[in-house]
């Protein structure tokens, strides 16, 4: 199972779920807004620490 299954698949229903490293590179200047998820077991059995984007996240709800 690739990365983007995983977190599609681990994610809540309507969220975003994003990986340590995106959530680095998304300069967010408000953090503390993205709820830590315990991460999730990844391709090779490797633990990755995840985080959901802020509800409700308007690429979610865009377009509805």
């Amino acid at each position: 199972m690739n990365t983007a299954s995983r977190m599609e698949s681990t994610s809540l229903p309507g969220r975003i779920q994003v990986s340590q490293a995106t959530l680095d590179l998304l300069c967010d200047a408000q953090p503390s807004r993205w709820e830590p998820t315990g991460g999730v077991e990844v391709k090779g059995g490797w633990p990755t620490t995840t985080s959901l984007a802020p509800a409700p996240c308007a690429l979610c709800t865009e377009g509805n």
